[in-house]
């Protein structure tokens, strides 16, 4: 069964394009992962929700998101890079998680 991840950020306007810079790396990365069906940032357009990005990406099973999960910590292992850190330096606020869909509409 497919997995998809839903992470949501609140991102502060004058970081938004540092995020966005990092993101982009990131995304191609898992984008050529096997198992990767399709993915997508959104950026809030209105409502009183608090995070302004949300990033939905779609992978064909949980062993596909964790193999791609596994491969980007080495990749930022190799590169000597911490995204927590970023994220902490640009005040990201972040909720990561991977749903399962239990109802189709």
């Amino acid at each position: 069964m497919g997995v998809t991840v839903i992470n949501k950020f609140v991102v502060p306007e004058e970081a938004v394009e540092a995020f966005l810079d990092e993101f982009s790396e990131h995304r191609a990365f898992l984008a050529a992962q096997p198992g990767f069906l399709s993915g997508a940032l959104y950026r809030k357009a209105g409502g009183p929700g608090r995070f302004n990005l949300v990033n939905l990406a779609r992978w064909e099973s949980a062993g596909h998101l964790a193999a791609a999960r596994e491969a980007l910590g080495k990749l930022y292992e190799a590169r000597g890079s911490d995204p927590g850190a970023l994220y902490r330096r640009l005040g990201v606020e972040a909720d990561i998680a991977s749903y399962s869909e239990i109802v189709t509409y």
